[in-house]
């Protein structure tokens, strides 16, 4: 029986749409990824993180498993709160980076304060 990579490269190798389609899959789940590692580097919960943002905190959790992919602006919405950034390369890849800006305690337990502050930022 093969392992599941050795099938992987070789249907890639002899199906190109199948190999972008792959590629386009890993992008998404690194952006997810990336998008959750911020949150938890930030000390904040997806609860946290949906006050701060006005982004229902399902949705969150739909992001972070890669079961959505966002828009730009919800995008911007959880990198602006949670003091982020991110970059597309020419290829279409997007990478998530911290910014040097700290999310100070208060941003993080008063949320709703945040809320309008960060809506009027990313627009």
């Amino acid at each position: 029986m093969k392992q599941l990579r050795q099938y992987v490269r070789e249907r890639s190798e002899r199906d190109p749409e199948f190999a972008s389609e792959l590629t386009k899959a890993r992008a998404e789940v690194r952006l997810a990824v990336a998008v959750a590692r911020l949150r938890e580097r930030r000390g904040m919960t997806q609860r946290d993180l949906a006050m701060a943002t006005g982004i229902k905190q399902p949705q969150i959790a739909r992001l972070e498993k890669g079961e959505q992919l966002p828009t730009l602006d919800t995008l911007g919405r959880l990198l602006s709160a949670l003091g982020g950034r991110f970059e597309m390369g020419p290829d279409g890849m997007v990478s998530v980076h911290p910014t040097n800006r700290r999310v100070r305690q208060s941003q993080r337990s008063h949320g709703r304060q945040r809320k309008s502050r960060s809506l009027l930022s990313v627009r």
